[in-house]
């Protein structure tokens, strides 16, 4: 019997490994981002802010607008400035992109727990005040022979009579009568 032809294998071809695609990196849309360090500024107190404004893919200087100069004006570099209570929008100019921040100008307020107590004699009461915004506060008695009163609100009754404390923060004062029995 013949030998059977056997088949023989054909060569192995190495396979060809694919060049690697480069990634595109993805590009930003150009524009622009502007916020304010706060929304709401006062009158007294911290009576400013300052727009910061982020650029992407924009070359140029920011310009600064406000729309109500009689509520808070802007510099050139975009500190507000308070003038009266009320609302502004700020707009942020850079080549042909527009931003706009609103402001909101308040009045400064001052507040207090009570507005009188009664202590004896050698006693002391806390006067408990809240200004905002957040600011020094002074007190002042009007008759220390009565009662007297410390840099942190503490009164002291000195002998029997009335006196009155004046508390006052942000150019806000509030009047608060101590009765000393």
């Amino acid at each position: 019997m013949p030998a059977e032809p056997t088949a023989t294998p054909a060569p192995v071809q190495p396979t060809a490994t694919p060049a690697p695609t480069a990634t595109p990196t993805p590009t930003a849309t150009p524009g622009i981002t502007a916020t304010a360090k706060a929304s709401t500024i006062y009158t007294k107190g911290k009576t400013s802010t300052t727009i910061t404004v982020e650029k992407t893919g924009v070359t140029g200087k920011a310009k600064f607008t406000s729309s109500n100069k009689k509520v808070a004006t802007v510099t050139s570099k975009g500190v507000v400035k308070a003038k009266k209570a009320g609302k502004t929008t700020i707009t942020v100019k850079v080549g042909n992109y527009t931003k706009k921040v609103v402001i909101q100008v308040k009045k400064p307020s001052l507040k207090l727990a009570k507005s009188s107590a009664t202590i004896k004699k050698g006693k002391t009461v806390k006067i408990k005040a809240t200004a905002t915004p957040s600011g020094k506060v002074t007190y002042k008695s009007s008759n220390k022979k009565v009662a007297t009163v410390t840099a942190k609100g503490v009164v002291k009754g000195k002998k029997k009579g009335t006196a009155t404390i004046t508390v006052t923060s942000n150019g806000v004062s509030k009047k608060f009568k101590v009765k000393v029995k």
